[in-house]
Parts: C-alpha cells; structure tokens; sequence
C-alpha cells in the first residue's frame, strides 16, 4: 500500500511467492535465496512449521544468532532423518526444543499441541505434521510437456483437496 499506485488493495494477502519481487528494493537475488523456504498458504488455517521436514536453514533461523545446529554440515539433516528411530522425524519436536533452549510446552510430548500460556514462544511455531502440501506434475507426449503445479490440503479427517493449481511454479 505504501507504493505509488499501490501494487494490492488493501487488507489482501499475496498468493505466491513471486509477489515479493514486487516490493520495491527486493530484487531477484534475495528472492532466489529465499524462495526455497518460503511458501504463499491460504490465510485462516493455523499452520506450523513441520521439524520433521523443514529444510536445516529454516530449523537454525530460529536458533540463537550464530548457531547451526542443522546446517553446520552439508546433508547431515537428511542423514539424521533417514536413520531417524522415531517414525522418520528428525528433530523431534523436543529435540528441536532442547536446541532452541526454550521451556517445555504444555501438552503431550510428542505433538504439536501447545497451550495459550506458551503461544507467544518460539516453540508455538512447530509441530511434527503437515496439511499442505505441494504436488507437482511433469508430462510429456511426444515433443509436448506440461507442467502442472497444485497446493493440496489435508484437513482433519484426513481427506485431500487440491485448493490452488498453476502451470507455473510459484
């Protein structure tokens, strides 16, 4: 809104990522670094950021400045969770948690369940499960290829439904 004219109306939200190159001074090289960990997600479901499968950089910029618990060592995450115990997830969340050296969360160890005495903590941030996720599909026929992008939801009963679909990336 602060742009002459303003890029959006008022109170809406972006819906992909490439809508930060429209800001002005953001320029395509940050866009480039950050669009790896970054997503565009339909507002009004809470969404946490899954430590089983959040890449290192995102698990260590939560971290105390300077620390990289996660991306010290180039692929040792990607190890951790393939030899992972705990059905695949690595960190878990409390593992997550004694790296970030915040305070235990109310609730059951394990989950993604915190109280509202510890939503404003870094911790209320995560959680061991997913409801979004990005299907991308490449086809050919012949010398023709399509690319088909979707943003599927898993609501709570467990079905899928894709809400966005795209022929391009973001």
């Amino acid at each position: 809104m602060g742009q002459t004219p303003p890029y959006r109306t008022p109170n809406r939200y972006i819906t992909s990522t490439t809508e930060l190159l429209a800001l002005p001074g953001f320029g395509r090289d940050r866009y480039l670094a950050l669009a790896p960990y970054i997503a565009a997600l339909p507002v009004g479901t809470p969404t946490k950021i899954n430590v089983c499968t959040a890449k290192d950089k995102v698990l260590d910029a939560f971290l105390p400045a300077g620390q990289t618990e996660f991306s010290a060592t180039a692929g040792q995450l990607d190890k951790n969770r393939m030899a992972a115990t705990t059905g695949g997830c690595f960190p878990t969340l409390a593992n997550y948690q004694a790296a970030l050296g915040s305070p235990r969360p109310t609730g059951t160890a394990g989950t993604s369940g915190t109280s509202q005495s510890n939503a404003g903590s870094p911790m209320s941030k995560f959680g061991q499960s997913s409801a979004y996720f990005r299907l991308s599909s490449f086809i050919t026929i012949g010398s023709a290829e399509f690319n088909l992008y979707s943003l599927l939801y898993r609501d709570t009963t467990g079905a899928v439904r894709p809400i966005q679909r795209s022929f391009t990336p973001d």
